[in-house]
This record gives C-alpha cells, sequence and structure tokens, in this order.
C-alpha cells in the first residue's frame, strides 16, 4: 500500500553579506541577503523570517535589508516549510564600522610657538573602539615620521632627511 509522502525535515538558509568595507568589517551600511531551500520533492518554503540585534518580534523576509550602524550586530534566521517543519535557529554576525578612527598627536601645542633651540618629542596614536586599529604611520613633508621621536628643532628643515 502506497500513502502520501511526509515531509520531516525542515528547510536550510543561508546568510549573505554584501558592502563595501574589508578584513571582515562593512565600512557602511551591510546588505542581508537569505536565501531558503526545501528538500527535493519537501512541502515547499512557506516563510522566512529575521530578527537583528535580539529583537522582540521577528520579520517576515520579503527580500535583502540592511543593517547599519556602528558594531557587531547579529541577524538570526529561520525557514519554514508547508509541512509545518522549522528550521534550528542560525545567526550571522554583521560588524559594521563606518566611523574612521581618530588620531592624537602630543609634544606639540596647535599654534604653540618654539624656540629652534628646542627639543620636543612628538607622538601619535590612532584609537577606533569598533573595529580598532590596522596600522597607523606618520609623515612629515611627505617622508616617513616615526611616533615618540626626538626633534630638535634646529633640525626641522632636515627633519625628513635623518
Amino acid at each position: 500500500m502506497y500513502g502520501t509522502p511526509t515531509d520531516t525535515t525542515a528547510p536550510s538558509t543561508e546568510a549573505s553579506l554584501d558592502g563595501p568595507g574589508a578584513g571582515g568589517w562593512f565600512t557602511g551600511p551591510a546588505t542581508v541577503t537569505l536565501t531558503a531551500s526545501d528538500e527535493p520533492g519537501g512541502s515547499g518554503l512557506a516563510s522566512t523570517e529575521y530578527q537583528v540585534d535580539g529583537a522582540a518580534a521577528w520579520t517576515v523576509y520579503n527580500g535583502p535589508f540592511e543593517v547599519a550602524g556602528d558594531g557587531v550586530h547579529e541577524v538570526r534566521f529561520r525557514s519554514t516549510d508547508a509541512a509545518g517543519n522549522v528550521e534550528a535557529l542560525r545567526s550571522a554576525a554583521v560588524k559594521v564600522d563606518g566611523t574612521g578612527p581618530a588620531t592624537a598627536v602630543s609634544g606639540v601645542a596647535h599654534g604653540g610657538v618654539y624656540g629652534d633651540s628646542q627639543d620636543v618629542r612628538i607622538a601619535y596614536e590612532a584609537v577606533d573602539p569598533t573595529s580598532g586599529i590596522a596600522t597607523t604611520a606618520g609623515t612629515m613633508n611627505g617622508a616617513p615620521y616615526p611616533s615618540g621621536r626626538l626633534q630638535p628643532l634646529y633640525d626641522l628643515g632636515r627633519a625628513c632627511t635623518s
């Protein structure tokens, strides 16, 4: 005797992320696309839904959506098929850092007046509280200038050649 096939397998959903950025961080809003599928011969997809950052309510997925704002965001998602099988909760981390780092310079005061017989130690440090700093480099008159260098002011004209 042949019965009606029973669908007992939940669908599967994948998330893909797109947008400007590098090193796993987006420098602006990230576009999230969810792609769901049910097994061949299954009952077919009924719905896909998602939450961003622990929202209380689920949102029905109708197409790609943006995740914005500095920080690491969690997108949770799941799909349900027509037989009522619900996929186990899945998630994706979306890392956004749209704010550039800040650089602080110490050892000299903006608008300060210094005599040529003085030495100053010019130091700089970059800070980025969201994604951190990959590299920091200083230049003076187009040449590399290391942070913390003791600079004799009488030699400022040759600072880039030593």
